[in-house]
Order: C-alpha cells, then sequence, then structure tokens
C-alpha cells in the first residue's frame, strides 16, 4: 500500500497502532478521531511539503506523540487540531512550514519552534496553552492570531530575525510595518493605540490594561481585537472610528460604560457580548448593529436612535438587567438582516418591562420579543406575525386600542395568561399555535375574524396532576373563521359567555372549517340566552365529553327554561366521543347532519317538539334516548332522519306528514310503536327496516292509496297494524 485515502481511518475508535513503510501518500483527515492511537511514525517515504495537504490528518485523535520523517518539511493545516493529550514530536527533517490551527486547541503548554521554520500559519497555536515562545531568526511569517489564547507571558525573538521584534515588555511585533502581533497579559495601566500600527486580531486577548486610549485617525477595530481584557474598564474611541468588527470587547468584564460616536457605522457581532457595561450611547451615524451585539451585558436601560436600520438577531440576549428599551424618532419599521429572520431581539432578558416603540411603527421583524423570559409584559399597539414567537411570558397584556393580533404572533409561546383588549377584531392564522402553557383566554365580543390554525394545539392539556384547568372563554358569537381555527386546541373547557344569542361561523368553504377538528377539549359549554347556534363542521372529531346547555331559572317553576331553537347543519357532525348533552327541550329546527354519528351521546330529558328537521339529524345516534314530537309544520321525514338510532324512545308524528324518505326509522329498534298518519302517501326504501318483534307500526287507515317502496320494511319483525283509530285507543 502506498497511499492512503481522505477519511480512511477515521472514527476509527478501536485502532491502536499502524504502520506503514513504503507510504507516499495520506489523504485529509485519514486518522480523525481515532481515539486509541497514541503515537505514530512517519516513513521516510512520505514526502509532505505543503500544509495544504492531509489536512486534519490527526484532528481530535488520542495521539500523544508523533515523529515526522525526513521528507516532511511542513506541519499541515488542523493536523493536531484538539488533540488534547498530544505533548511531544520529533522532526527527523527540515521543518519550513506550520499550517493554520495546526496545534488548535491541543493544551500542551510548550514548544519549540525549530530554527528552520519560515512560515507559521494563522490560529497555529490558538488556545494552545504557550506560556512562552521564542521565534527563532528563520521566521518570515506569522499568521493572524497565531497564538490567540495563549496567555503568553513573554515573547522572546533571535536578534537575527529580521522581520520581527519583540520589545522590552515582551510583546511581538512586525518592526518592518508597525505591525502589533501580540500583547503579553502582564501589560497594565493606560495603553494607546496608535493611529499607524495594525493590530493583530486577538493580539490584546487576556492584557491586564485598564484603560485604552484609541488615536484620532484610526478607522476600524478589528474582529477579537479587545477580546477577554478582563482588566479593562475604560475605552476613549475617536471620532475618525468607522467599524466596530466582530467581538472586538467580547468578554471585558469590567467595561462599565462606552459612548460610540457619530462616526461609527457599524457595530459588529457579539462586539460587545458579556462585558460589563451598564450604558451605551449609541452614535447618530449607526446604521447596523450585529447579532448578540450587547448579549450577556449588564445593560439595564438603552436608547437606539433612529438612524439604526438593520438590526442582527439575538442583540440582547440573556440581558438579565435589562429593563427598559426605547427606539427615538420616527421610523416606521424595525429591519433584519433579511424579511426572514427570526431577530429574537430580547431572547432570555428576564427583567424586561418596558420597550417603546414610536407611534409610527407599522411593521416589526419576525420573532422581535422571540424567546423573551419575563413573568408579565405590556404589548404595545397591534402584534405583528411572529412577534412573540417561542416567549416566556407569565402574562401578557394587550392595550386597548390594539385591533389585531398577527400570524404566528404567539407561535409556540410559553404564556400561562394573556389579557384582550375590547377593540381587538382579527386573530390571524397560527397566532396562538401550541401555546400549550395557556390557562386562560377571554376572546372578546368586538373579535369577528379567527383565522386558520390560529388556536392549534393552544391551551393547557388536562392532567390530574394540576390543581386546575385551562379554559376558553368567548364572547363573540359570530365569527369569520377558517380551517381548523380551534383544532387540537388543548383547553379543558370552552365556554361561550351569557348574553350571546346567536353563534355562527361562517367559513370561505364550509368543508375545510373543522372549527375544532380534533380538539382535545373535555366540556363545551353554551350559554342560557343561545337562541341559534349555526357552526359548520364545530367540532368535527372533536374529543368533547361532555356538551352543557346552560338554562334560566323561571320564578315559580322547577322547570329549566331554556331560549335555544335552531340548529344548524353539522354543527355536532361527527362528535363521536360526546357522552353527556342536555339538549333543550326548546329545540324547534335541525339543520342536515346536526348530530350525524354522535354513537356514544347517551340523549335528553323531556320532549323536543320540531318544526322543521333535515337529513340524517340523527343518524347514527345510536345510544341517543329521548322523546320527538314532529308538529304539523313538518310534512316530509327526510331521510335517514334516525337511521340507526337504536335507544330513541318516541316519535309522534303529527298529521300532516305525507312522506316518509328512506331510511328515516331504519334500525330505530328501541321504539315501541309509531303511528303512521293516514295523510302520508309515500314511504321510502328502508323507512323501517330492520325493526324488531315487539314493535308496533299502526297505519290510521288501510294503507291504501300510500306508494310504497318494495323495501320499506325490510327485515322488519315488528307488528303491522292498519287501520288504526287512535281515538277509539284512547
Amino acid at each position: 500500500m502506498t497511499s492512503i485515502g481522505n477519511y480512511a481511518f477515521a472514527y476509527c475508535t478501536g485502532l491502536e497502532s499502524i504502520t506503514f513503510d513504503d507510504i507516499i501518500s495520506i489523504g485529509n483527515y485519514a486518522f480523525e478521531y481515532t481515539t486509541s492511537l497514541k503515537s505514530f511514525t512517519f516513513p521516510d517515504t512520505y514526502m509532505l511539503m505543503s500544509t495544504a495537504e492531509g489536512a486534519g490528518m490527526f484532528e481530535g485523535s488520542a495521539v500523544e506523540s508523533m515523529t515526522f520523517g525526513e521528507n516532511m518539511t511542513a506541519v499541515p493545516n488542523r493536523m493536531f487540531a484538539n488533540c488534547s493529550d498530544f505533548s511531544e514530536i520529533t522532526f527527523k527533517g527540515t521543518l519550513e512550514a506550520i499550517g493554520d490551527t495546526s496545534f488548535y486547541n491541543t493544551k500542551r503548554g510548550e514548544f519549540t519552534i525549530p530554527d528552520t521554520v519560515k512560515s507559521i500559519g494563522g490560529q497555529a497555536f490558538l488556545d494552545s496553552g504557550l506560556t512562552e515562545v521564542y521565534i527563532p531568526a528563520s521566521v518570515e511569517s506569522i499568521g493572524n492570531g497565531a497564538f490567540g489564547w495563549c496567555y503568553v507571558d513573554k515573547f522572546e525573538v533571535a536578534p537575527e530575525n529580521k522581520k520581527y521584534e519583540a520589545d522590552a515588555d515582551g510583546n511581538l511585533y512586525d518592526k518592518t510595518n508597525n505591525h502589533i502581533i501580540m500583547m503579553v497579559p502582564s501589560m497594565t495601566g493606560t495603553y494607546t493605540v496608535k493611529k499607524d500600527f495594525v493590530y493583530e486580531r486577538q493580539s490584546f486577548h487576556g492584557s491586564k490594561i485598564e484603560k485604552l486610549i484609541i488615536e484620532e485617525g484610526y478607522t476600524d477595530i478589528d474582529t477579537y481585537l479587545f477580546f477577554d481584557m478582563p482588566e479593562l474598564t475604560e475605552v476613549t474611541l475617536p471620532s475618525t472610528l468607522q467599524t466596530i468588527g466582530n467581538y472586538a470587547f467580547r468578554s471585558c468584564h469590567k467595561l462599565a460604560s462606552i459612548v460610540i460616536p457619530d462616526s461609527v457605522t457599524t457595530i459588529g457581532n457579539n462586539a460587545f457580548q458579556m462585558t460589563g457595561l451598564k450604558s451605551v450611547t449609541i452614535g447618530k451615524g449607526v446604521t447596523q448593529i450585529g447579532n448578540y451585539a450587547f448579549a450577556s451585558s449588564d445593560l439595564e436601560t438603552i436608547e437606539i436612535p433612529d438612524n439604526v436600520e438593520v438590526f442582527g438577531t439575538y442583540m440582547f440576549n440573556d440581558c438579565d438587567e435589562l429593563t427598559t428599551v426605547t427606539f427615538t424618532g420616527n421610523r416606521t419599521s424595525i429591519n433584519a438582516t433579511t424579511a426572514t429572520t427570526y431577530i429574537n431581539m430580547f431572547a432570555e432578558c428576564d427583567s424586561l418591562t418596558t420597550v417603546n416603540l414610536p407611534e409610527t411603527i407599522d411593521s416589526l421583524p419576525r420573532g422581535f420579543y422571540g424567546y423573551l423570559t419575563v413573568p408579565e409584559f405590556t404589548v404595545k399597539g397591534d402584534l405583528y406575525p411572529y412577534e412573540f414567537y417561542h416567549t416566556q411570558i407569565g402574562t401578557v397584556i394587550i392595550p386597548e386600542g390594539t385591533t389585531t393580533i398577527g400570524e404566528y404572533a404567539f407561535y409556540y409561546s410559553d404564556m400561562e395568561h394573556i389579557s384582550l383588549p375590547s377593540t381587538l377584531e382579527v386573530i390571524e392564522k397560527y397566532a396562538f399555535y401550541y401555546s400549550q402553557n395557556l390557562k386562560e383566554i377571554t376572546i372578546p365580543a368586538s373579535v369577528n375574524t379567527i383565522s386558520n390554525y390560529a388556536f392549534y394545539h393552544a391551551g393547557h392539556p388536562y392532567s390530574e396532576d394540576d390543581d386546575f384547568t385551562s379554559k376558553m372563554t368567548l364572547e363573540c358569537g359570530k365569527i369569520n373563521t377558517a380551517t381548523y381555527s380551534f383544532g387540537y386546541c388543548d383547553f379543558y373547557t370552552v365556554e361561550f359567555a351569557e348574553g350571546i344569542k346567536e353563534i355562527e361561523f361562517t367559513a370561505a368553504s364550509n368543508s375545510t372549517s373543522n372549527n375544532f377538528y380534533y380538539a382535545n377539549t373535555y366540556k363545551v359549554v353554551f350559554p342560557a340566552s343561545l337562541e341559534k347556534l349555526d357552526a359548520y363542521y364545530f367540532g368535527y372529531y372533536a374529543k368533547f365529553k361532555e356538551i352543557e346547555f346552560k338554562s334560566e331559572t323561571v320564578e315559580g317553576s322547577t322547570e329549566p327554561k331554556y331560549n335555544l331553537t335552531y340548529i344548524g347543519p353539522y354543527t355536532f357532525y361527527y362528535m363521536n366521543q360526546v357522552e353527556t348533552m342536555n339538549l333543550p327541550t326548546s329545540l324547534k329546527s335541525v339543520g342536515s347532519h346536526a348530530f350525524y354519528y354522535m354513537q356514544v351521546w347517551t340523549g335528553f330529558d323531556g320532549v323536543i317538539t320540531l318544526d322543521y328537521v333535515e337529513d340524517y339529524v340523527f343518524g347514527y345516534c345510536k345510544l341517543m334516548e329521548g322523546e320527538f314530537v314532529l308538529s304539523e309544520q313538518i310534512t316530509v321525514i327526510p331521510h335517514d332522519l334516525f337511521y340507526y338510532a337504536q335507544k330513541v324512545n318516541k316519535v309522534t308524528m303529527l298529521g300532516a306528514v305525507t312522506s316518509i324518505e328512506n331510511y328515516a326509522f331504519d334500525y330505530a329498534q328501541n321504539i315501541e310503536s309509531i303511528v303512521i298518519p293516514k295523510t302520508v302517501r309515500s314511504i321510502g326504501n328502508y323507512a323501517f327496516g330492520y325493526w324488531l318483534e315487539g314493535q308496533t307500526i299502526y297505519f290510521e287507515g288501510s294503507g291504501g292509496g300510500i306508494e310504497y317502496s318494495s323495501s320499506w320494511a325490510q327485515n322488519n319483525y315488528a307488528t303491522i297494524v292498519y287501520d288504526y283509530d287512535p281515538n277509539a285507543q284512547a
């Protein structure tokens, strides 16, 4: 074997040793994360002259010692990155180049750079634990951050080196172009950053300098330049400064205040993250602030001028002391880097109480308050899409004047309570989607539109371990709904407020409305004031167990008083888990399929007299007990009216019926007897199919003149009696 390909033995965690005598080529990451391989010797046949060849060859492995062959002149990029046990290396040949991040995070603590090395790559020894570094005369180039995060006590440079030099304090710099490579941590006091010097990123890392004065004329603070200066308390920025780079002051824990001059246009990502900042003045020239710019700082209040046009994500993430943020000026929007970015500006800000927005604001970015965690928060103005995405707020207060809750506004939020204003009109799609910790909500009478999936899986699911049950109260009766507006909602109780006379859910397409589709709600309560209930597919496949119609108390009477007279088509269609429903005896008119397939509903007490019915109304109500009177206003008994209503007790048809349609009483096997008026002129297929012995069908006349379907009494074992005279019987 002469060649080993890329990743050839990567993650071979049981590989303990390997020997190759004639190898001439080894691919990238060939022995990556071989966690049992402790040592390796390269054969002299292997030629390696480029840091790009064999990149990451032993990254993350357990190798402790290594011998380079005579024909190896370079250490590849990332060769020993994350090799925390690596401690010994022998070079048999002439080493000339050390690649980028070659010894990153090796924690070796010491390393002698051979006096033949010409180039040291960027971040070559980043976070390697080096404390002493000697730069030999041969070194001609040192990459960015070569000794970053090392806390080197002192740099020494061979006097013969033509490019690099260490000053009296041990700081390393390029003497040919005033390029500062690295400042040693022992530096203290005040330091002036010179405009004519170039400072390597991370060059101040770990420095104990207390005060920085940046000279006039200095324009750009590079990435990581002042990162992790543990004693820094004061910074003076020049009026010529234009850019504060990414991570520029990150982890400067004692830096309590800073004034950003008007000349600055950009504050980079994480620029002041994890600082001790309590006070920040943002200049009038800043147009962009980056991701996590002030995250985990000690800010209490901050003003953001209207010149800032673009905001990064998580800007104030985990600012536990932040209480008030004010956006000044007359801005109309707050913009993220892209329209689809979730900005989550105040994520995990546990103390935030006030965000002052101009009245001119007409849009906010997605997730503006995303992941906010506070006990209580008051919203200002209408709610925009995704505004409170994934928040953890105990109580949300939406003030009067708000008319709209935008789509996804509380998407996956974890709030427990919310107060909605009497001015609210529209709740847009997915507004409370998966807000499963919500204990109670009252939807005001002003609401007229609730869009798709608005309360999908909203509400705290019932648990025996809880000392409460969640509840949704609707003060509105007439609502424009859409697909699954309340689908899968988890509120234990849904109650319509007293005073509502009409409940009417309308949708662009009745067939797709499915308002409480598969809702996990246990109980639905309708008010005593209710007169009309017309909600197409109100609870299709809902898991309701109990439906209660409240009643009024009439002085001097023990009988409950109901006002409900109409239930529209498909209202309780396929609510096949409802066990109890006290259907009001005041009911007069019922639309098609209104109670169809309520298979476990046990029925009602009293007698209901109906003036109008449509087809399938009580079809498949297998356990429904109750007594019905079909008044003189009904001339046609529609098909499937009591199909498979196997427990209905009694049905009385008054004298105006002319037609009994197909399957009208098919399988109605608990009716002891029924009287067919002499006005009847047609009886359809299976109209009285599958009746049992002991049941009786009485015809007031002889049965002549009636157009019978051939199967009107299919498989009917009931007794049929003609010329029945109910008056004589009485």
